[in-house]
């Protein structure tokens, strides 16, 4: 924690009181004297400070404040990142340049996504509640309630098997990309963020729309689907 003693709007010194810890850690890495860039946030702006840091004595004892310059720069804008765990293994998304998209926004609950793939598990607990609902369908009453020519197409279809339900299937003969490529589509686009848990999607409330049209091992007839779609 660094604690601000005084700052103004206009450009001025301040003083920063760094925890004995972090500075001496800086100290024994660097060196004294050795400046550092700092960014200091004051109210709604950022300052860019160029920070020089005083050596710590031998015996490690808390080093004394550290003198600065600041002036104001742009409107603060913080990039925030969400807690999910397996965040660091998502490097597309750092390829991407999504953090800053993040800031702007970080869900868009209108937009619904049709994944056409093996199927989405419905189920999974990253995606469930981003899972599409039909309004217009009244769930497992056996009717087609919208009119659309599916029955309890409530949470999509399967073009496969022509069922309401659009999850993986296991039976036959299978392969890992036919069980798990819609899910983890699905996963990258919608999985629901900084909820501690799994992977964080592009859209962290956005809608998905299972809809199966390849099958246990990944393929499927294109050709076959535009007919019953």
């Amino acid at each position: 924690m660094i604690f601000l003693k005084k700052i103004k709007k206009s450009r001025q010194k301040f003083f920063i009181l760094p925890p004995a810890q972090l500075a001496n850690k800086i100290v024994r890495r660097y060196g004294g004297g050795v400046i550092l860039l700092a960014l200091v946030v004051a109210g709604s702006f950022l300052y860019t400070a160029s920070v020089m840091a005083l050596a710590a004595d031998s015996a490690g004892a808390q080093p004394q404040s550290i003198q600065a310059e600041a002036e104001p720069d742009d409107l603060l804008t913080v990039q925030f990142i969400p807690n999910d765990p397996d965040l660091p293994e998502q490097y597309y998304l750092s390829q991407v340049n999504i953090e800053p998209a993040w800031d702007v926004a970080t869900t868009s609950p209108e937009v619904v996504v049709a994944v056409i793939d093996t199927g989405v598990d419905i189920y999974h607990p990253d995606l469930s509640q981003n899972i599409w609902k039909n309004e217009g369908e009244i769930k497992d009453d056996g009717r087609d309630n919208d009119h659309n020519g599916y029955v309890d197409d409530y949470q999509g279809w399967d073009f496969i098997m022509q069922s309401p339900n659009p999850r993986p299937k296991f039976g036959g003969e299978t392969s890992a990309l036919g069980i798990n490529h819609g899910t983890v589509v699905a996963g990258l686009i919608g999985a629901v963020g900084h909820n501690n848990f799994g992977i964080a999607g592009v859209d962290w409330q956005g809608k998905i729309m299972p809809l199966r049209a390849l099958n246990n091992l990944g393929t499927g007839d294109v050709r076959q689907w535009r007919r019953h779609h």
